[in-house]
């Protein structure tokens, strides 16, 4: 269908102009068109470029859409322009001028004939001047009039209609809501099947909790949702005051105009619910949920909710409160908003969210959120189980946020594998969570896929403070487990990493933190803090109980500013003291404890056997007994002392790693050496044609620029280009070279002697100094005193050398050295690398 362009030309006072000519122009020029253009959408009738009006309208078709500038000239007036505008293909979304001047309608079958007037949608229509009417089948039939919404009308003068079916049939009137009717002068209704029956009145209609705040109305219309009228100070109902009934008659002016616009709030009380704490509110409260639309709020009122069945959020819905007591304790203290269940209660959680063929969805399960309430379980009997919040299956993307649950027979937030043993729910978000005194668990999680947790807390649990399983790429952050009657986190790591940061433990009664039979992945520990745990049921202290236990786990634990500190309860003062370890780790594959402090009653740094790799860092301090009471005590491994770092033996000796009294490499600018040159007491030279190996060893991966070495006497009638110097590493592969030394070594003194194509980067291990001469008298190179060949490489072979020499007749430096036919050497050479 071809692309259609039509407008009226009206003169000054509106009328239409016939018979003016009109010329169809490139955009931006005033070169006409090139392409064909039509008298219709799908003949081959052909228009003349340029025409003249007919009937004052200016009308033609291109073959594609396109923009253009279109020049009029009427009789006895100079040509005017119309800049820049679009010729489109006609549908819903088409834009069209109106009939009227000004005017513009927009959507298959819109109409907007009045001056200044605009219609948009489907069979939209906006008749009066200045009129405008948006929606499907919306009519603005007066001037200055305003239909909004399906089914609209506003009959006259500066009458609005906003909603569906909603009607203004009087001058200034204004109709708010479903089936909202103004029949009278400067009269407003509003809210759901509202009337007003004489002039200036202000109608309520039938919602069941209309609220006033800071100038805006909240009212119901169909289906439960909710009409949110927003208006500014003067503006229309900005003077209302609040009802007093479900229904009336409100004073106020009518002056003005608002905003109105669409909050999908739901209350469970339009549905039935009593909220009283006492009445079963289960009904009302799933229809809420129910009939809530995707994105909408179901919002419960500062009240307590009794439910006798679970209730199940659907995809994309919010359950949200008006507060949640997150630090309430005390069992005589009444939540402001909460579910509470009745003794009758019959199910396995109070909240579910469940996937798409649990709930019979007709889409994936997903976004669902609960908010700022309280899951008050004091009434449940202790069996069967029943938990506070359960996610069951494939649920993606749920959100928790600022909930209380306490006091549940079952476990606090529970997430569980669906029907087929298969799928578990993905990327769950918990903020401030705190599970109170659950029977069972607080946080009971099985493959919390990619989920976060933050500033969440299980206080009192029965079990475990939180019970993690598979939680691949699950993050737990500023987490906090206390007085748990199990561990404070049991973790069993799965496929994925998992990731504590800044949580903490306080008085578990066993271990703080216990990771065990993890396996594929790797659990993070960062700045989390292990207080008084291993309670041992008040025995205090013993019972193999640590902050920190890693018990045949294949995955690797890494941690780091890790403190576990000893104490008792809260009401002792001497004695019960607790945990008997700080770190306990037996059978696991690699546990490193980089830095912290670790307290214990018994060993702060216990091994328990059967580990392939358990690391402590340099900076780790230990402390036996309560804080400040007891000296620290020395363990083995490597420690930071005063000015040097130190290994402490399992016998209590401090050897010196890197002590200041011991001259360094770096001490004379250089990065490694052979041995320290003020030990080297003798020189020599070697034979010609015979390579000399000097190892050096790099402790780390370094980049190296010259190879030094130290000639004592120059040499004479040295064979120039069979002089080299070079650096092999372990494997005899040759990894630099400098150029020929023939000239530099017919004097003495140090050598600095740089590599060819300047600095090599090498990574750590071991390297030979390779040293070959010819010529008439051989330079002689400083060396320590001689022993015998194998005292100088003590318990090495040739391919380990330290000292030793390759080939003969050579006059260049292999590419690769026969590391087997290495023999050892009795004159242990200096050199360096720099």
């Amino acid at each position: 269908m071809r692309a259609h362009f039509s407008r009226p030309y009206l003169d000054s006072a509106g009328n239409r102009v016939p018979q003016a000519q009109v010329r169809i122009l490139e955009a931006g020029t005033n070169v006409q068109i090139s392409e064909t253009i039509y008298t219709d959408g799908s003949t081959g009738a052909v228009k003349t470029n340029p025409f003249f009006t007919n009937g004052g309208d200016v009308s033609f078709y291109l073959d594609a859409p396109s923009r253009v500038k279109i020049g009029i000239t009427s009789p006895g007036n100079p040509e005017e322009f119309w800049e820049d505008l679009d010729v489109t293909a006609p549908g819903l979304d088409s834009v069209h001028a109106g009939s009227g001047a000004n005017s513009m309608q927009v959507g298959s079958g819109a109409a907007a004939a009045g001056v200044g007037a605009t219609a948009t949608g489907v069979s939209a229509a906006a008749t009066g001047k200045d009129s405008a009417a948006a929606g499907r089948a919306a009519q603005a039939l007066a001037d200055v009039s305003s239909a909004y919404g399906a089914n609209t009308s506003a009959s006259a003068a500066g009458a609005t209609a906003v909603g569906a079916s909603a009607g203004a049939s009087a001058p200034s009137s204004t109709a708010l809501g479903f089936a909202a009717t103004a029949r009278h002068a400067s009269s407003t209704a509003v809210g759901a099947g509202a009337a007003t029956t004489a002039p200036g009145q202000v109608m309520l209609g039938t919602p069941t909790d209309m609220v006033e705040v800071a100038g805006s109305f909240v009212v119901r219309s169909a289906g439960g949702k909710r009409w949110l009228l927003q208006v500014s100070d003067g503006g229309l109902l900005a003077t209302q005051a609040a009802p007093t009934s479900d229904s009336g008659t409100a004073g106020g002016s009518a002056g003005g105009a608002g905003t109105v616009t669409v909050l999908r709030w739901v209350s469970p009380r339009d549905f039935g619910a009593k909220a009283d704490g006492v009445s079963d509110d289960t009904a009302a409260l799933q229809a809420a949920l129910n009939v809530c639309p995707k994105g909408g709020t179901v919002y419960l009122l500062p009240a307590v909710y009794r439910t006798s069945a679970p209730l199940y959020i659907p995809p994309s819905v919010t359950l949200l409160g008006s507060h949640a007591n997150i630090e309430q304790q005390a069992a005589d203290v009444v939540p402001a908003t909460a579910l509470r269940p009745l003794p009758i209660f019959s199910g396995n959680a109070v909240v579910r969210i469940v996937d798409q063929v649990m709930g019979s969805y007709s889409e994936l399960s997903r976004e669902q959120q609960i908010c700022d309430l309280t899951i008050d379980g004091r009434d449940l009997a202790a069996s069967p189980a029943v938990d506070g919040v359960q996610l069951a299956g494939n649920v993606q993307g749920v959100q928790v946020r600022g909930l209380n649950i306490q006091r549940v027979s079952g476990h606090g937030l529970r997430s569980v594998v669906d029907a087929f043993g298969a799928n578990t729910p993905i990327g769950l978000r918990a903020q401030r969570v705190v599970v109170y005194k659950a029977a069972l668990d607080g946080f009971n999680l099985a493959s919390p896929l990619n989920s976060t947790f933050v500033d969440c807390e299980s206080l009192g649990a029965t079990g475990n403070g939180w019970s993690l399983s598979n939680p691949g790429g699950a993050t737990l952050s500023a987490c906090r487990s206390g007085w748990s009657g199990k561990d404070g986190f049991l973790i069993a790591p799965g496929l994925g990493p998992v990731g504590l940061v800044g949580c903490t433990t306080d008085r578990s009664n066993q271990h703080g933190i216990r990771i065990v039979a993890g396996d594929g992945s790797v659990v993070n520990l960062s700045g989390c803090r292990l207080y008084r745990d291993g309670r041992n049921n008040g025995a205090g202290g013993g019972g193999g109980w640590a902050g920190l236990a890693v018990i045949s786990t294949t995955c690797p634990v890494v941690a780091d500013g890790l403190t576990v500190t000893v104490g008792a309860d809260d009401s002792s003062t001497s004695g019960g003291i607790s945990p008997q370890y700080g770190v306990h780790a037996d059978h696991s594959r690699y546990v490193s404890v980089s830095s912290g402090l670790l307290a214990a009653t018994d060993t702060p740094w216990h091994d328990g056997g059967g580990n392939e790799l358990l690391l402590r860092g340099p900076n780790v301090t230990d402390q036996k007994g309560r804080s400040g009471t007891e000296a620290v005590r020395t363990v083995p491994g490597l420690r930071v002392t005063t000015s040097s770092l130190a290994f402490t033996s399992a016998g209590g000796l401090v050897s010196d790693v890197l002590n200041p009294d011991v001259v360094l490499p770096s001490d004379h600018g250089l990065i490694a050496w052979s041995q320290d040159p003020g030990s080297v007491t003798a020189n020599s030279a070697f034979g010609a044609g015979v390579v000399q190996l000097i190892k050096i060893v790099l402790r780390a991966p370094r980049t190296v620029t010259n190879i030094v070495a130290q000639v004592v006497t120059g040499g004479s009638g040295l064979t120039t280009g069979q002089c080299w110097v070079g650096l092999y590493d372990a494997t005899g592969n040759l990894v630099g070279s400098t150029a020929d030394q023939a000239t530099s070594w017919q004097s003495g003194g140090p050598k600095f002697m740089a590599l060819v194509g300047g600095p090599v980067v090498l990574p750590a291990g071991s390297y030979w100094v390779a040293l070959l001469a010819n010529g008439t008298t051989l330079p002689t190179f400083t060396r320590g005193s001689s022993v015998s060949a194998a005292g100088a490489n003590i318990n090495l072979t040739a391919a380990t050398a330290r000292w030793g020499t390759v080939g003969s007749g050579l006059q260049t430096l292999p590419s690769n050295l026969a590391i087997s036919s290495i023999v050892l050497s009795s004159s242990p050479y200096w050199a360096a690398l720099g």
